[in-house]
């Protein structure tokens, strides 16, 4: 089934009690307590260089963006925002209601009311401190519970040695528990990953979120159980002391529990193994981890639906030209640093933090300034996402059997193609032949199903970003003008190392994307209003 997102949803009018510190900074000509959420920009109102707002949010700070988040509003549905050249700055002013439901704010602090406005704006603040209402969140240092215990996740991936597929799955369990977590205590909450709300009112969703990290962790990891409970016991004593933060760890330590005991019949365990292959065509080792072909899926309706159709031929043409490109650009024999370069860049195999895992530290760090209900949701429908992906690419590889470049281009003489040349003594450049079918390309489809969400949740493919794999040669980093072309760099990898046709790149990537589609288009919704502009998540 192909999902379609709803229709575009018009500019939200602007709207927001939440706003005051930022517009009172603003006024004051202080700097903002802090910048706009990306997805304030994105999704809610820049029309055209016009600010609007998102979600009832409004943020009048006299602070140009950084140059991630004007990526980020550079386009939605590929309709720019912003006129090229332009910096994306948003100017304390009065909004000023316009036609097309957009708002655009006019300066009036050069003006010769300026003087007044200040005087009337002070005497709120100072009214506000009277009456014993200050901003807690601005006086207490933030707590990034995300980002910590994501890479704790990718540590264990890494100390446990797990596979690429129980890798996926350890993130997605630790993302949806924080997401439900955080949602729970908020108002009016989106739909829930898995475990619905509400929790406890008052409750700190800080608090949640890292309790619900820990609960999920000590179970999928319990030998480093310790270093769990001094992480979880450094990020409560950030925390003011009190009933609110006491009623997020309950709260959260109940999600997270609740997440591990969901999936614990999952069909991850126990494991399964087809056996070994022979003659043309098949795979000749046996492996293991088919199970996941039939897990339980944590946002899709039926993986199955993204099985693809079978490989080309081996008496076809295309078989034979992708034959021909793997023979030469993953022949070791054949020096070219820049091919081996970028096949160890993404190789990321047993004993790191695996393919889903280098999508999770791209995604920590194009998020890095986002709120955490805003940066929760982005790990969720990410790792989820991932997990997914894992099912079908698992049963595609199960259902064919495909061989191995290696296998092939030895054998050539037995698949019946005039067009290819046997030859015994061709390596690889990965060094190894690779230890599952080879169609399609396992790293192509987490790679096309990250890049998809990605782009998605932040309504453009444009946004440049510099990332460091865990088998990056000499730890050199590389920059990326977007998701799509990481992955697609990714993907070439594993035909520059001798290990994938270029149609199992193809083939990955697309069931990536599929997956990607219907968890935007489906999940983590908003439970009122409109739900999407053009194909991205409101």
């Amino acid at each position: 089934m192909r999902y379609r997102a709803a229709a575009a949803a018009p500019a939200p009018a602007v709207a927001d009690s939440r706003a005051g510190r930022a517009f009172m900074a603003g006024v004051l000509g202080a700097t903002a307590t802090r910048t706009a959420d990306p997805r304030d920009m994105v999704a809610g109102g820049v029309r055209n260089g016009r600010l609007g707002s998102y979600e009832g949010r409004k943020h009048h700070t006299v602070k140009a963006r950084p140059a991630a988040w004007r990526a980020a509003a550079s386009g939605c549905g590929g309709q720019p925002f912003v006129p090229a050249g332009r910096p994306q700055v948003a100017v304390a002013g009065q909004p000023e209601s316009r036609h097309d439901g957009t708002v655009e704010t006019a300066d009036f602090l050069g003006d010769s009311g300026g003087e007044t406005v200040k005087k009337i704006v002070l005497a709120l603040v100072l009214g506000l401190a009277g009456a014993g209402l200050s901003a807690p969140a601005a006086a207490e240092p933030r707590l990034d519970g995300v980002r910590v215990w994501n890479e704790l996740a990718l540590a264990a991936v890494r100390a446990t040695r797990a596979t690429d597929a129980d890798a996926a799955r350890t993130y997605a369990m630790l993302n949806v528990a924080i997401y439900d977590a955080v949602n729970g205590l908020a108002g009016p909450a989106r739909a829930p990953a898995l475990i619905p709300g509400p929790g406890p009112r008052g409750a700190d969703p800080r608090a949640a979120a890292v309790a619900a990290a820990h609960a999920v962790l000590v179970r999928s990891d319990p030998d480093r159980t310790a270093g769990y409970d001094a992480q979880l016991q450094a990020d409560l004593a950030g925390l003011r002391p009190g009933h609110a933060r006491d009623a997020g760890v309950r709260w959260g330590r109940a999600v997270g529990d609740r997440v591990v005991a969901s999936r614990a019949d999952d069909g991850s365990v126990p494991g399964q193994s087809q056996p070994a292959g022979s003659g043309p065509g098949v795979f000749r080792a046996e492996w293991s981890g088919v199970q996941y072909r039939n897990v339980r899926p944590f946002a899709v309706a039926d993986p199955a639906g993204y099985v693809p159709g079978p490989p080309p031929a081996l008496d076809s043409l295309d078989y034979a030209a992708a034959f021909a490109e793997v023979a030469l650009l993953g022949d070791a024999g054949i020096p070219a640093p820049d091919k081996l370069a970028t096949f160890q860049f993404w190789s990321v195999p047993t004993g790191t933090d695996q393919p889903a895992g280098e999508w999770v530290k791209i995604a920590l760090t194009v998020g890095h300034d986002l709120p955490l209900p805003a940066s929760a949701r982005l790990m969720a429908l990410l790792t989820m996402t991932l997990a997914d992906a894992t099912v079908p690419t698992v049963a595609t590889k199960f259902a064919y059997r495909h061989w191995r470049p290696a296998t092939a281009i030895r054998e050539a003489e037995t698949d019946g193609n005039p067009s290819t040349q046997p030859n015994p003594n061709w390596a690889p450049r990965a060094g190894s032949t690779g230890g599952t079918p080879e169609y399609p390309s396992g790293h192509s489809s987490y790679s096309g199903a990250a890049a998809a969400v990605l782009a998605g949740f932040f309504c453009t493919d444009t946004m440049r970003f510099t990332h460091t794999t865990d088998t990056a040669p000499g730890g050199q980093a590389r920059t990326y003008p977007g998701f799509s072309a990481a992955a697609a760099e990714a993907g070439r990898s594993r035909v520059f190392g001798g290990q994938h046709f270029e149609f199992s790149d193809q083939a990955g990537l697309t069931i990536g994307r599929g997956v990607a589609t219907e968890v935007l288009a489906t999940r983590l919704l908003k439970r009122t209003g409109p739900t999407h502009h053009g194909s991205c998540p409101l």
